[in-house]
């Protein structure tokens, strides 16, 4: 269970590397691009530690699942 953020954040990584290596050989602007995947990757991992914030006592799987989110949303850049 201790590996599972880091799986996350390693296949989201890779795959939102290939989705913007697409878009940009698409012809988008690779500025446009980097902006938008940072914008998502500090709004998801914004959104991610909520559910901690507001649960008055958190329990582990909840705690693991927001870690899960919030690692897999850092690894957007």
């Amino acid at each position: 269970m201790a590996a599972l953020p880091w799986l996350a954040a390693a296949a989201v990584g890779l795959a939102s590397g290939g989705a913007a290596d697409r878009l940009i050989r698409g012809g988008a602007p690779a500025l446009a691009v980097r902006r938008a995947f940072q914008c998502a990757s500090f709004l998801g991992c914004a959104t991610s530690a909520l559910p901690l914030a507001l649960a008055g006592a958190p329990s582990l799987p909840l705690a693991v699942g927001c870690l899960c989110a919030n690692l897999a949303f850092y690894s957007v850049r």
